[in-house]
């Protein structure tokens, strides 16, 4: 019995599939901060890419890499996933929402501001394959608009591309940027920004089939056993 149950949690594993890091665009280079501040009257929001391989992603949560003067004063992210981004063009827009994020200290710091990484969980959004766009921003308690994504070169990122290709974008009509690169803004350069999102790959059909295959097996031997009895 202890085996068969067994089996059971370990099937229901590998049907849910565990959430972990698909994307991750490295850490903070020390270079430079966005401002991802969307209070009242005031918005701004930085977007960077990242590609989905096949069979696709079901995303999960994710996260911005925020230098905050004080982690408590976050109170909301808004995040969106986008698809066919480029200069002056927000391309579609494929997911958005918003809600009270997790936020806890990275280690990192900078310009007189430490280094929250300000996460949103609870999210069932599939994607198939191709390159998409992760962005949006953080609201705060206090309405103070001193909220910058922090930059990165890429180190210890995760899946492609890796925080290094100079393809992500700024949007805000508080600065009077329209998708615009930001080294329009940070000076020239390179500039990508510390993000990530948690994803599991969506089963492929085979892989369900042979899952439920087993499945079936497993109870009709449980079965027998029970007539037996």
């Amino acid at each position: 019995m202890k085996t068969n149950r067994l089996f059971y949690v370990l099937a229901l594993v590998a049907v849910s599939g565990a959430s972990y890091a698909q994307w991750y665009n490295g850490d903070f280079d020390g270079r430079n901060g966005g401002n991802i501040a969307q209070n009242t009257g005031f918005h701004s929001s930085l977007y960077d890419d990242f590609n989905v391989g096949g069979p696709g992603w079901v995303v999960t949560g994710a996260w911005f890499n925020v230098l905050n003067a004080g982690g408590g004063d976050i109170n909301g992210m808004n995040w969106e996933i986008r698809s066919g981004v480029s200069v002056g063009n927000g391309g579609t827009l494929v997911a958005s929402g918003s809600g009270a994020p997790t936020v806890t200290l990275t280690g990192g710091s900078g310009f007189g501001f430490t280094e929250y990484k300000v996460r949103l969980g609870g999210l069932n959004v599939n994607l198939a394959p191709g390159t998409y766009w992760l962005g949006g921003g953080v609201t705060s308690v206090s309405g103070s608009n001193a909220q910058y994504i922090s930059t990165t070169s890429g180190a210890n990122s995760v899946g492609t591309p890796g925080g290094n290709n100079g393809n992500s974008f700024w949007n805000s009509t508080t600065f009077g940027f329209n998708w615009a690169n930001p080294s329009d803004a940070f000076g020239a350069g390179t500039w990508d920004v510390s993000m990530g999102i948690e994803a599991r790959p969506v089963p492929e059909p085979a892989s369900m089939i042979a899952l439920g295959t087993g499945i079936a097996a497993l109870v009709a031997r449980r079965r027998r056993k029970i007539a037996k009895a």
